[in-house]
């Protein structure tokens, strides 16, 4: 997975055509069972590097059948 920080987004829509597996949505257009990741994302965005290329991360296909992550997220394991 990858996350979006909110303090770097400047709402361009860059990202949304680059998305993978049409994960990536602009703010007002996230599907209300998504909207928990918002918090995820700011979570995790300070921890995690950020991406400076594009490529598959290991196991994503098998992600992708996943549709409720949400839990799976320990803020702990952020840092």
């Amino acid at each position: 997975m990858r996350v979006i920080g909110p303090e770097e987004c400047i709402d361009c829509r860059l990202c949304v055509p680059e998305r993978t597996l049409n994960a990536v949505h602009p703010g007002e257009e996230v599907p209300g069972d998504q909207q928990v990741y918002f918090e995820i994302n700011e979570t995790f965005a300070r921890h995690w590097p950020v991406v400076t290329r594009r490529r598959c991360l290991a196991g994503g296909d098998e992600w992708a059948k996943t549709k409720a992550k949400a839990h799976l997220f320990d803020p702990e394991s952020a840092n």
